[in-house]
């Protein structure tokens, strides 16, 4: 229970500091959702974790932005994704990207299963509807981390720094 706090803390802080990050020729991303895989839901407070590291290494890494969060919940409300399931949609997924202004919008699955997890995170490009995928599976949170930097290198075209 304090790991998710801490990690929901994270989150917050992430989520706040990136406007800092607007910069011009930024990458401006959209993280929608963080999807449990499984059917048991005691595994749900994985996705806290899984959200709130991606969205750290996202903030940290140079050259991409993240859309402020409130924005882009007002969108999903406006558009009732949340409740349709249309998100996974590609069309739909599309023009949330365009409405936020985002040229990507990013998503993850996650399966935790005996002492390990498999994250999988999801990208698509707004503008091509290009989509792409990057996976890992492991113990621990370093497995998230491995996925955001393919994720991260993916945006920027460059390895990032090791945090």
């Amino acid at each position: 229970m304090k790991q998710s706090r801490a990690l929901a803390l994270l989150a917050f802080l992430a989520l706040a500091a990136a406007p800092a990050l607007a910069q011009s020729g930024a990458v401006t991303v959209a993280f929608t959702v963080a999807r449990n895989l499984d059917v048991d839901p005691r595994t749900d407070y994985v996705g806290g974790l899984v959200q709130g590291l991606v969205l750290y290494d996202l903030t940290r890494a140079p050259g991409v932005a993240l859309v402020d969060r409130s924005s882009l919940d007002r969108v999903l409300a406006e558009q009732e994704l949340q409740l349709s399931g249309l998100v996974d949609d590609r069309t739909s997924a599309l023009k949330v990207g365009k409405l936020l202004g985002a040229d990507y919008l990013v998503s993850a699955d996650f399966l935790a299963m005996a002492g390990e997890v498999l994250v999988t995170i999801r990208v698509t490009n707004v503008a091509t509807g290009r989509t792409g995928a990057f996976a890992e599976r492991g113990p621990g949170e370093n497995t998230v981390h491995r996925a955001a930097e393919s994720l991260v290198e993916y945006l920027t075209g460059k390895r990032p720094a090791r945090y």
